[in-house]
């Protein structure tokens, strides 16, 4: 793809800061939290960390990359490409015993007789729809593809830039005199001219030369106010608040917390929410989905706001909704003794009965 005079692809794009920050921040943040295998017990998820496809999604998928290393691969994989791959081998039983990431670069994908089949380099057989993993941006056209003209313009002042200070600053000029000059003369001054090598400084020219510039100098340009636009733009085809990838606007939110609960409802709830269906539905048999079920967890970007997180947890002790060891089990600490005990407020009574309310607490306190 090529916009704005610059050859616009998944390698290149990731020359501008914008773009490299925000995969990186999606990848890293997909890969922090993982995918867990749950059992529905009695209509409750249980975390079943015995279970095998748990141990390969968060431990290591391929034998060879950790699953963290793995994460952050195919999710960088399908934000540059629009798609993440991953072959799936099996065992006798046709359950999953490794998943061998493909990169995009090496698959055709073809229909045949109606049905979706991979040619992969290096693969003698093409590869089943079942036995491909795959998890996809939308229409399979990643931010890379739809953002094309707005990352060539990233990549063009970033190259004018260069190419500027690569001049020590100065501007492309031609030299004129009033009078005809002869050729020795004119090596002579261009010599003259030249012989600092383009540093900063004063410039001398006979009597009757002028200088005159013809490119445009960096404001003019507007170099920064474009570039400072284009990155809000990729953040916004990312989906990422461009705070928190440190560029700098005039949309601000109150505090980190906020961001960060912007960031995992309107981002990465929706991407996590794809990585499960795929999960769900080429790595579990049909007969196991309603048993067993993937989850990426969320409540690890929500660990931020300890205010809300605490008011939070009391609400639901106080309403019944929690025992004292589901809190402590979400904070990672130990059960206690009796804590599995559900508990209500009861401090409250209807304003026709508080006499007698109140004379049955003081006869508690005399006796």
């Amino acid at each position: 793809m090529v916009s704005a005079g610059q050859n616009v692809n998944p390698d290149s794009a990731l020359g501008v800061p914008a773009v490299y920050s925000c995969v990186s921040l999606l990848a890293r943040t997909i890969a922090n939290l993982g995918c867990g295998i749950y059992r529905v017990e009695n209509g409750t998820r249980v975390l079943d960390e015995n279970h095998p496809l748990h141990i390969l999604l968060n431990v290591t998928p391929d034998g060879e990359m950790s699953a963290h290393e793995w994460w952050e691969t195919i999710v960088a994989d399908m934000l540059l490409w629009g798609k993440g791959y991953a072959y799936i081998e099996r065992d006798v039983n046709a359950q999953p015993t490794a998943l061998r990431i493909i990169h995009p670069s090496k698959i055709d994908v073809r229909a045949v007789n109606g049905a979706r089949m991979y040619v992969v380099e290096g693969y003698e057989q093409p590869i089943f729809n079942e036995d491909m993993l795959c998890f996809r941006w939308l229409y399979n056209s990643s931010p890379i593809e739809s953002q094309k003209s707005t990352i060539g313009l990233a990549l063009a002042a970033q190259q004018f830039a260069s190419a500027f200070f690569a001049g020590k600053g100065n501007m492309l000029g031609i030299l004129s005199f009033d009078q005809p000059l002869k050729k020795d003369q004119m090596e002579q001054i261009r010599e003259s001219w030249n012989k600092d090598g383009g540093e900063l400084g004063t410039k001398m020219l006979p009597f009757g030369g002028k200088y005159n510039r013809i490119s445009v100098d960096p404001q003019a340009a507007q170099t920064l106010e474009s570039r400072r636009h284009a990155d809000e733009a990729i953040c916004t085809a990312f989906g990422v608040p461009p705070a928190l990838v440190q560029i700098q606007t005039g949309t601000t939110y109150s505090n980190t917390e906020q961001q960060n609960l912007h960031f995992a409802q309107h981002t990465i709830a929706p991407l996590a929410k794809r990585i499960e269906s795929e999960i769900a539905f080429k790595l579990i048999s049909p007969t196991q989905r309603a048993a067993v079920v993937p989850r990426v967890n969320m409540r690890e970007l929500y660990r931020g706001d300890l205010a809300a997180r605490a008011e939070y947890f009391r609400q639901m002790l106080e309403s019944g909704g929690m025992s004292i060891n589901e809190v402590r089990r979400s904070e990672d600490m130990q059960p206690v003794q009796g804590g599995d005990t559900l508990r209500v407020q009861v401090n409250t009574v209807a304003l026709d009965r508080f006499d007698e309310y109140s004379a049955k607490i003081s006869n508690q306190d005399t006796a």
